[in-house]
């Protein structure tokens, strides 16, 4: 017999499932409920979804405002371990339930329903910080959880997502960045001038770019300075705000006969090498 919190529920309908019926990315964003109410008082600045075991728990672990949880039956076991400190309900439902419930496919056998975080200010994501990247009208959900990912695993202290980025948590950037975009500190830049702001307090701002006359191995060793890195969209690269707002390009040479990295790749290789003595 599992705990208490554990509710078996058998109708789609099921009203307790509402925050998980077919909500679209932008809908708990706006903080509307699946019944189509504003938001509720657990969750003043909207709510995101979460899914998958790892992102779960990684959420758990930091003590995120998990609202509920939707489990199917195949994989209430699995998830005990980790949700054994979490008080709030979790929902049990089969398979095909959960898919038609959430309107997508629940191959993972667990979403979640987490209050989005208060939004932090420029200056408080900025404060103690070394290294930051910019993301500069980057709208590719994937690419933005894969710089999460790469962020949180190198030890950077926050990203700034500038205008025209996608959001940080929209189901598949939370799920693409093994839930680092719902942990690692973020702000977003809604008044374009955090780059200006960053820069007038003292910031070194780098933009990727493969015209930058100044290569990344020539940048790192440089005397230390909190560094700010900007990266743009595929294809077009950095937009206005990135070049407008960068002190220099750099560049990441590669072999001949090549086209070019991938964004991710590329903010993955520069923040590596950028974060090398945080890392020492």
């Amino acid at each position: 017999m599992g705990p208490p919190s554990e509710i078996g529920v058998d109708d789609a309908d099921d009203p307790r499932l509402a925050p998980y019926r077919r909500l679209t990315d932008r809908a708990l964003r706006s903080g509307s409920s699946g019944a189509g109410e504003p938001v509720a008082a657990d969750a003043p600045h909207g709510r995101f979804l979460a899914e998958g075991h790892y992102v779960l728990e990684r959420l758990i672990a930091v003590g995120a405002p998990v609202l509920s949880v939707l489990l199917t039956d195949r994989r209430v076991e699995a998830a005990r371990s980790y949700l054994a400190g979490y008080a709030g309900p979790r929902y049990v439902v089969s398979e095909a339930m959960a898919s038609q419930v959430a309107g997508f496919p629940v191959h993972r056998g667990v979403l979640a329903v987490v209050a989005r975080p208060a939004p932090l200010s420029i200056a408080e994501l900025a404060d103690g910080a070394a290294l930051l990247v910019y993301l500069d009208a980057l709208t590719d959900t994937e690419n933005v959880g894969a710089i999460f990912r790469s962020a949180s695993a190198l030890g950077v202290d926050g990203v700034i997502v500038g205008p025209g980025t996608a959001d940080p948590l929209y189901r598949r950037c939370v799920r693409v960045s093994s839930g680092a975009s719902a942990v690692l500190k973020w702000v977003s830049d809604q008044h374009g001038d955090a780059l200006a702001r960053l820069g007038a307090s003292g910031w070194r701002r780098v933009g990727l770019s493969p015209e930058g006359p100044t290569t990344l191995e020539d940048l790192a060793q440089r005397p230390a300075q909190p560094t700010v890195l900007i990266v743009g969209s595929e294809g077009p690269g950095l937009g206005e705000q990135g070049r407008s707002g960068c002190d220099e390009l750099v560049s990441i040479p590669i072999a001949d006969g090549s086209d070019s990295l991938n964004v991710a790749a590329t903010a993955a290789i520069a923040l590596y090498r950028l974060s090398m003595r945080k890392l020492e």
